[in-house]
């Protein structure tokens, strides 16, 4: 079928809708001759026909498809979440559960093939989640129309521009841009001008004004702050400068709010001046010291913990204990550790603590040739990396205790949690890297971080599982 053809067997019927923000949109709907087999309709702006012919398609037109039986449905399309097309001037979705917010319309009626008709009965926002180049963002559409008889997704490119974004459509891919021309979007070309662009989507976000917004799921700098355990701000901002972590989204714009735990938690003298000393290899020196006994046992029945701090990478690891004659035993297990990991412990530096200076342990160093450095009487201070370490640490476990509300027996999975988040945090001492990084030699990644406390699902499985018309899982 010729375009002489196809002109003379089609008609248009032109029906307005008008969103909330007053932008006329205009439905121009193909309808059926005796002749024309698998008529289309699209949204086009204002009365200009957006159709485009495909000769290598047999003159099929579509965009904003008609009501089809499962027969007639057309393979290419179907299994697209999204469809992308200049020609559009607003979105369409057909899915009801995809709306953020969503409010009723009256029904506009668009005419379809024969007595099938298609009405937009709501509008409201919908947010998709988009993974480009390894990072995620949420496109958050606005004025989107629901028309529940459709079986296609419409994303309007048009509508994309308005919002002052772009795109580029080059070699069969179309990109979507931010306005600082941040792709964060691809789709490869169907036909007739038709993009795949595959969203998933996303629960409720953060209020935006902007008509359309495409953007990283940015976090604020209150919620990183939690995230991180309750870190400064100028360490997270350190973090997001340097780019020492992956996945650290961060919107800038945004105050840093005053944080009453940590006002109430952190208020503590000024420290020591620096101290100087001989450059390190990871696993050559170890600080340690010894916290307890605490009054209050842990929920796996500890009172203690041993806080092991790398020299040359600030790396900090805890091992917790019943009794305190548990540490010399503990010390000798990482010793053995360091040197299966490749590194070669040299000296240990400790105070003066029975759990350092004992015959069992100064015999077990001296074999294998470990240097036991203990500080003089009364001098905290020559051990002071172990010593600010510990007050950070019992500093970020009191912060989020009190922040979480949660009870004080859970102080052992805290300090845990505190010393995770320590090492994929920033130092002082070692600007261009985290100490994650310098002892596992990779980035960190803290897309996974979540507020301590947050809620989980637990999957119930060996003694516990259900039977197999109940719950498989427990919040």
């Amino acid at each position: 079928m010729n375009d002489a053809e196809v002109n003379k067997h089609i008609a248009f019927n032109i029906e307005h809708i008008k969103p909330d923000n007053g932008e006329e949109t205009t439905a121009i709907i193909a309808d059926e001759s005796d002749t024309m087999e698998e008529p289309m309709a699209l949204i086009t702006n204002n009365g200009k026909l957006g159709i485009v012919n495909d000769d290598t398609y047999d003159g099929e037109y579509y965009n904003f498809d008609d009501v089809l039986s499962s027969d007639e449905m057309d393979i290419h399309l179907i299994y697209y979440d999204w469809l992308a097309d200049s020609a559009a001037t607003t979105h369409i979705t057909y899915q009801h559960d995809a709306f953020i917010t969503y409010k009723s319309i009256p029904e506009v009626p668009i005419p379809g093939v024969g007595r099938l008709k298609m009405c937009a009965i709501g509008q409201g926002r919908v947010n998709l989640w988009s993974k480009c180049d390894g990072k995620m963002y949420i496109l958050e559409l606005h004025d989107v129309l629901h028309v529940p008889d459709n079986r296609n997704n419409l994303l309007s490119l048009r509508q994309w521009e308005t919002a002052g974004h772009s795109y580029i459509a080059c070699d069969s891919i179309l990109s979507l841009l931010t306005k600082d021309r941040k792709p964060v979007a691809r789709g490869a070309k169907v036909r007739n001008n038709l993009y795949k662009m595959m969203f998933k989507h996303t629960p409720e976000t953060a209020h935006s004004d902007c008509t359309f917004n495409a953007a990283s799921p940015s976090q604020t700098w209150e919620t990183w702050h939690r995230r991180f355990g309750h870190v400064g701000y100028s360490g997270i901002k350190k973090l997001l400068d340097n780019q020492l972590v992956n996945s650290l989204e961060i919107d800038t714009n945004l105050l840093k709010p005053d944080c009453v735990a940590c006002t109430e938690a952190k208020l503590s003298e000024t420290p020591y001046g620096p101290m100087s000393g001989c450059p390190t290899k990871p696993g050559e020196l170890t600080h340690m010291d010894l916290w307890g006994k605490y009054d209050v046992m842990s929920i796996n029945g500890n009172q203690y913990y041993l806080l092991m701090v790398d020299d040359a990478a600030c790396y900090v690891t805890v091992k917790f204990l019943k009794m305190k004659d548990q540490a010399a035993q503990k010390i000798m297990d990482y010793m053995m550790y360091l040197k299966a990991q490749g590194k070669t412990p040299c000296a240990i530096h400790a105070d003066r603590g029975t759990e350092f200076v004992n015959e069992t342990l100064r015999e077990w160093c001296n074999s294998q040739g470990v240097e036991l450095q203990v500080t003089t009487p009364y001098s905290p201070s020559q051990n002071r990396v172990a010593e600010q370490m510990n007050c950070t640490l019992v500093e970020l476990v009191c912060t989020m205790l009190m922040a979480s509300e949660l009870p004080e027996f859970l102080w052992e999975a805290t300090v845990a949690h505190a010393a995770y988040l320590q090492n994929m945090s920033y130092m002082k001492p070692r600007v261009n890297m985290t100490p994650y990084q310098i002892w596992h030699e990779r980035k960190p990644n803290v897309l996974h971080l979540h507020e301590f406390s947050a809620p989980i699902w637990v999957l119930l499985q060996g003694q516990r599982i259900q039977r197999k018309m109940l719950l498989k899982s427990q919040r």
